[in-house]
């Protein structure tokens, strides 16, 4: 993410009363940890078990109870790579299927492209809706814990 998107996304996530106070530091997973280290069997379930792994770490590092994942553009984008490896999409590692992430066992939300919302106010305008709906939604389960 951009530095541009990354403030995008803060301001979007305050307006809609999902993310209040400061922005969580950004962190990023690549797969493999090390490259060239061991064969595997099945290449995608050991992504599947190394994301878990990292998201369910940083989770309780910072304290944190995963209630649902914030998805920001296409489910089947390839993900950008220097290197040029071929890469299972995110949506397999993730197993997304019917709203759900079944690698995290979330459900999912998703949101357009954060690039394609800097582009103009109608496509922000146009997500609006749906934002106040996940600021809504939110703000239930959270009054719900308590």
């Amino acid at each position: 993410m951009s530095p541009l998107e990354q403030q995008l996304l803060a301001n979007l996530l305050q307006a809609a009363g999902i993310q209040r106070g400061a922005f969580p530091e950004i962190s990023h997973f690549t797969w493999p940890q090390m490259a060239n280290a061991f064969a595997v069997e099945d290449p995608l379930d050991e992504a599947r078990e190394g994301l878990a792994a990292f998201i369910a770490g940083s989770a309780s590092r910072q304290g944190w109870r995963l209630e649902r994942l914030l998805w920001w553009g296409e489910l089947d984008a390839e993900p950008d790579t220097e290197s040029g490896a071929q890469q299972a999409p995110l949506s397999r590692i993730l197993n997304v299927a019917d709203g759900q992430s079944q690698t995290l066992s979330l459900p999912l939300w998703q949101g357009p492209a954060l690039g394609s919302l800097l582009d103009g106010s109608h496509s922000k305008r146009d997500l609006w809706p749906a934002l106040q709906t996940l600021g809504q939604l939110w703000a239930k389960q959270t009054a719900d814990d308590y």
